[in-house]
């Protein structure tokens, strides 16, 4: 019962894991890219995942990319125009319960 998340998924994981820099709480689209943002103090010690890397998305773009999302300290990228080939090593995966 594992699978790659969606890109709302991603999504609302950063919506999860930030706020803005007034500590409030933020929504981020499935698409979308924010920035001047910061981890919540409950996850600096110990995120979700590992910031500073591209998450996969289980929706492809075409039969040889992906969209992915990407995670950092500061900032979340959904990289929606982005070509992401499905052999970029640089990206993680990671996996949620269906």
């Amino acid at each position: 019962g594992m699978s790659l998340p969606t890109r709302a998924q991603l999504a609302q994981l950063a919506s999860n894991l930030y706020v803005d820099s007034n500590g409030d709480a933020v929504t981020i689209g499935a698409t979308e890219n924010k920035s001047n943002i910061k981890v919540k103090d409950e996850y600096k010690d110990n995120p979700p995942l590992t910031l500073g890397y591209s998450y996969w998305s289980s929706e492809e773009r075409t039969a040889l990319s992906a969209y992915n999302r990407y995670f950092s300290t500061s900032n979340t990228n959904g990289n929606d125009d982005n070509w992401n080939g499905k052999g970029n090593s640089s990206r993680r995966a990671i996996c949620v319960s269906n």
